[in-house]
Order: C-alpha cells, then structure tokens, then sequence
C-alpha cells in the first residue's frame, strides 16, 4: 500500500512538472523601420528624407553616414548577433557600407563587423547587407550600425537576432 502511495505522488508529481511551462531559449529577433536611422552630424539632417518608413539621402553628389540604433534587451551574456540591413541604392555601381558595432556600456568597443551592397546595371535595387559575426561578452552593452549611402539611396529597414 505505502509503495502504490509513493508511486501516485511520484505519477502525480511528473505530470505537473510536464506541463509546467519552461523558459525557451531561441533567438531573440527585433526589427526596426529605416526612419530610425538619422546622419552622423545634426546639420546634415536636411539632405535626408523619411519617406515610407525608409531614409534616404537626398543629395545628387554626396555620401552621407548615418546611424542606426540597436536595443539589446537580452540581459545576460549573448553569443553574438547577427544584425541586417535591407537598402536601396538608385544608380547601377553604387555601393552602401555598413558596419555594425558592439560596446561595452561604457562606449569600449567590444567587436565590428562590415558588410556592403552594390547595385547591378538593373536598377533601383534593393538588397541586404549581412553583417553575422558581432559578439558581445557583457550583458550590459549596446549594438549600432553605421551606414555610408551614397545619393539616392536609402535604408527600408534592419534587424538584429540575439543568439
């Protein structure tokens, strides 16, 4: 009798603990409209335009760079992120460079990491710019990409998938 009691609670035991939710530990992917970007200097904000939710370099002859803000909400030690940037470039020949950064929460840089587009002779295009090997070993840091775009070409939007 003692034995089946034991044997009952230990059945009973397993089937909650089964069916008890657990916390899941997939990669955390967030996505961010090209209007967050905004140009390295404040005075430059006049060659740029927000149209549809993607920025873009108003200027006919020069490049300009801007900034892209990243949240890390993973709070503890991250294996890396892979971070993408999804473009426009009008001209055939033109390319778009981007580097994406990770510092420590006192500004340190921690790692980079740089990926481009260029246009084909079939234009606009639009493309992707990879940019997969960036770690960060303190829970406290942040992420930022920075984009040099020539004139006419824009940022639809990017990403970032914590591991």
């Amino acid at each position: 009798m003692k034995c089946t009691a034991s044997l009952t609670f230990a059945a009973a035991v397993i089937g909650i603990l089964a069916t008890t939710p657990t916390e899941s530990f997939a990669a955390d992917t967030k996505y961010y409209a090209g209007i967050e970007c905004h140009p390295e200097r404040g005075n430059q904000v006049t060659q740029f335009r927000w149209v549809n939710n993607r920025l873009e370099n108003t200027s006919t002859t020069t490049t300009y760079i801007v900034h892209c803000p990243v949240i890390k909400d993973e709070e503890g030690s991250v294996n890396g992120a892979d971070l993408r940037v999804r473009v426009r470039v009008p001209t055939a020949g033109d390319t778009v460079n981007c580097t994406a950064y990770s510092f420590d929460k006192f500004g340190a840089p921690k790692s980079t990491d740089t990926g481009s587009f260029t246009a084909p002779a079939t234009v606009p295009a639009n493309g992707e710019i990879s940019l997969p090997d960036v770690n960060i070993s303190t829970g406290d840091g942040y992420y930022v990409i920075r984009c040099q775009l020539p004139p006419g070409a824009g940022i639809y939007s990017y990403s970032v998938i914590e591991n």
